[in-house]
């Protein structure tokens, strides 16, 4: 393919090009949040290097596509890590789970408090007994934010 050609009907150089594909994707890199043309970015300024040195321009073409695909394999390590992680939406049962008794849990006065999971909880007693602090209960279901718990009883036998 004649490019030489296509560039005296557009009326540019190679280097002229090359800086122009390097704004687009600049421009479309800085309009999206994902990195998503940073490589083509980076591989424009390789072949617009090459268009200075009068390099023809099928190595030209050569150089952008190899370096944006050597590029986008070295960055892939980095951009991985700086994946932001999915917010938790904590899916998984607490049923079953024990915890411990941070308030007494009295349902006549409608308080009480359980740490379960790493988290603090409202708390209310399965059963309606009262359930003093520092007693370790066990979760029977979770109701929106509340936890209903009973006594953990002492299996071990002492």
């Amino acid at each position: 393919m004649d490019f030489d050609f296509i560039f005296q009907v557009l009326q540019i150089n190679e280097m002229l090009f090359w800086g122009i594909l390097f704004t687009i994707f600049l421009i479309a890199e800085a309009i999206t949040t994902a990195l998503v043309s940073v490589w083509f970015v980076l591989g424009s300024v390789v072949a617009f290097i090459a268009a200075s040195c009068d390099a023809p321009f099928w190595l030209q073409l050569l150089l952008f596509v190899v370096s944006s695909f050597l590029f986008l394999l070295a960055t892939r390590p980095f951009i991985n890590r700086m994946k932001v992680a999915k917010p938790s939406t904590d899916t998984d049962p607490i049923e079953g789970t024990q915890g411990i008794v941070l308030q007494q849990i009295n349902n006549t006065f409608n308080r009480g408090r359980v740490f379960a999971k790493g988290l603090d909880w409202q708390a209310r007693s399965t059963d309606g007994s009262v359930l003093e602090k520092d007693e370790p209960v066990i979760v029977d279901r979770q109701e929106n934010l509340t936890l209903y718990v009973s006594r953990l009883m002492d299996v071990s036998g002492d």
